[in-house]
């Protein structure tokens, strides 16, 4: 059951939004700094997906979660977006997102393309959410838009994670 709720600022870095999003869905976790790399070679056709899915259980579901490993990788290359005080106050999302989550692992990576990433956890009754604005000019709104998104989206993650 989730009591508390904590939120941080941390580095966005694509190597380890991948090297999460590997975890969340199943697969094995690669090697810092290799995370792009192997991203790449998953959604290659005839490639390491196919060999991976005939060697694990849920083989077919790996090879369903390609479309969702293309468009993270797509988000991750968005061009950075300079928000306006209207839209970090809005209530609607700034342009395309996506949201990997595992309830075994309490655990869930959400990407605002252009923007940031946020990190959500839950651990001893605590609902930790990490916020990971892109770097460079506009950073303030950027990590001022994913906390309204956080906060937005709050108790809906503290039912998905208790």
């Amino acid at each position: 059951m989730i009591t508390r709720f904590e939120h941080s600022i941390c580095r966005y870095d694509q190597d380890d939004v991948i090297r999460r999003v590997f975890s969340l869905m199943g697969f094995p976790v690669p090697s810092s700094g290799e995370a792009r790399r192997c991203a790449d070679a998953f959604l290659r056709e005839g490639g390491f997906a196919e060999g991976l899915a005939t060697l694990l259980p849920h083989g077919p579901t790996i090879l369903a979660q390609r479309a969702k490993l293309a468009g993270l990788l797509e988000m991750l290359d968005a061009p950075r977006i300079a928000l306006t005080a209207d839209q970090v106050n809005g209530t609607t999302l700034i342009g395309l997102s996506l949201c990997v989550a595992s309830k075994e692992r309490r655990a869930a990576v959400e990407i605002h393309a252009g923007i940031g990433g946020l990190f959500h956890h839950g651990e001893s009754g605590t609902l930790i959410s990490q916020i990971a604005p892109l770097t460079g000019p506009g950073m303030d709104m950027r990590r001022d838009y994913l906390l309204s998104v956080v906060e937005a989206a709050r108790g809906t993650l503290e039912q998905q994670f208790s």
